[in-house]
């Protein structure tokens, strides 16, 4: 990939956060990809919002969690978990969610999904502010007895974004459905507020981290120097726009 600010990479600079988080895979290119986002926020913001599609059916949050899961789906799995615990509980980890209320959050009419996907968790904090969870699965096992790659915390990040830009720009409409999610835990409704925050959060179990972290082999064999202070320049510019950025080990 190389330099982002090559020709062949300008149209990258208006382009939804929805298809660049599919653009910005690439695990050795992790710092120079944070950084072309925060350079270009704000058109890539603009044009977010321009794509944010607007669902018309009714079911959003109602969709309860499933009973059953083959355990080979490990991401589906972790939903199930986190769900089940957090549905009720609340979690008392500073930087996560206080409850869950929902999993496989479609933004998207049935017939015109274009690009867009699901929310894997949708929770709320203690301030009943929307929290849109990104979950990834722990790495897996090679033959060689290493690990298979995982998606960058980037990509979360990305991915998460995206969806809440998403919630916020129609949020006129999402707003009744949240407030009837609320109802049992007894808040008071506010129809009309849009939230001031709508959080991001990237879940993974703590071996996913480990693939991540500067402090272990596997970790620096992956990231470049800057990688992670790349990141949080980013993050804090999200942060400031109203996206405040989480990092959660499970």
């Amino acid at each position: 990939m190389g330099n982002l600010d090559l020709p062949e990479h300008s149209s990258l600079t208006s382009t939804s956060l929805h298809k660049l988080q599919d653009e910005f895979d690439r695990k050795t290119h992790l710092k120079e990809c944070a950084r072309f986002v925060t350079r270009h926020f704000d058109s890539i913001l603009a044009a977010t919002r321009r794509e944010a599609p607007k669902r018309i059916q009714a079911t959003v949050f109602e969709r309860g969690l499933i009973p059953a899961i083959d355990q080979s789906e490990r991401e589906r799995t972790w939903e199930f978990a986190i769900g089940q615990r957090w549905s009720n509980l609340p979690c008392t980890v500073a930087g996560s969610w206080w409850k869950i209320l929902a999993y496989q959050v479609p933004l998207f009419d049935q017939q015109m999904k274009n690009g867009w996907g699901y929310i894997d968790l949708l929770g709320c904090t203690a301030e009943f502010e929307p929290c849109v969870i990104e979950l990834k699965k722990e790495p897996g096992a090679d033959e060689k007895g290493g690990t298979t790659g995982t998606e960058t915390p980037l990509r979360m990040v990305l991915e998460a974004a995206a969806y809440a830009v998403a919630l916020r720009e129609h949020w006129k409409f999402y707003s009744p459905h949240w407030q009837q999610a609320l109802q049992p835990f007894d808040h008071e409704p506010r129809t009309n507020t849009t939230p001031t925050n709508f959080h991001l959060v990237a879940a993974a179990p703590a071996g996913f981290w480990l693939e991540w972290s500067p402090w272990t082999a596997r970790g620096r064999n992956k990231l470049t120097d800057g990688c992670w202070q790349a990141m949080k320049v980013m993050c804090d510019l999200f942060a400031r726009h109203g996206y405040p950025v989480h990092f959660v080990s499970l």
